[in-house]
């Protein structure tokens, strides 16, 4: 695998350098393309109860949405909510369920419009489709602030774009010889 990275905008500024370095951020995705499995493969069903809460339509598909959850407490694992094709099954978006995120601790603040409490976004967006399988498009960490009302205040705000992929096909011949 590769990486290029294209720094387009900071805190509102906009920028254009190349292979930029990444910024230290508290929440991030190591391999993100494996991310499906994680939730729904043979091996890790096991691990996992599901439990399908509704439709709704995503990225122009119409998507089954599926909530996975540990079947053990306690286990350290990612879990969420799973948007699926309803036509093809695969994976449309995934998103990840706060207390499930490594090194995520709840926090409440003392404000003028009252207590707020933090929460984590994070989800992803499988975009991409080359034969059956979905990549990464978009990714989106926000660490929000919620008052009593039910006021949003997003404090950090991170989204990594995936594009510029490069499909290669590889052809082998095969001779039997005596």
């Amino acid at each position: 695998m590769k990486e290029k990275r294209l720094l387009l905008e900071e805190d509102g500024k906009t920028k254009k350098v190349e292979n930029a370095e990444l910024p230290k951020i508290k929440y991030f995705s190591e391999f993100l393309v494996f991310g499906p499995v994680g939730f729904l493969s043979r091996y890790w069903q096991d691990f996992f109860n599901y439990e399908v809460i509704g439709n709704e339509a995503i990225e122009g598909h119409e998507a089954i949405l599926i909530r996975s959850f540990p079947r053990k407490r306690g286990e350290n694992m990612n879990f969420g909510k799973i948007w699926i094709d309803r036509d093809d099954f695969s994976i449309l978006k995934i998103e990840w369920e706060p207390r499930s995120i490594k090194d995520y601790k709840e926090e409440q603040r003392r404000s003028p419009i009252g207590i707020l409490k933090k929460t984590v976004a994070w989800d992803a967006v499988f975009g991409i489709e080359k034969n059956g399988v979905r990549f990464p498009t978009e990714q989106l960490i926000q660490e929000i602030f919620v008052s009593d009302r039910g006021e949003r205040l997003v404090m950090e705000e991170t989204v990594f774009s995936y594009d510029g992929y490069k499909f290669f096909t590889v052809e082998v011949d095969v001779k039997y010889t005596n």
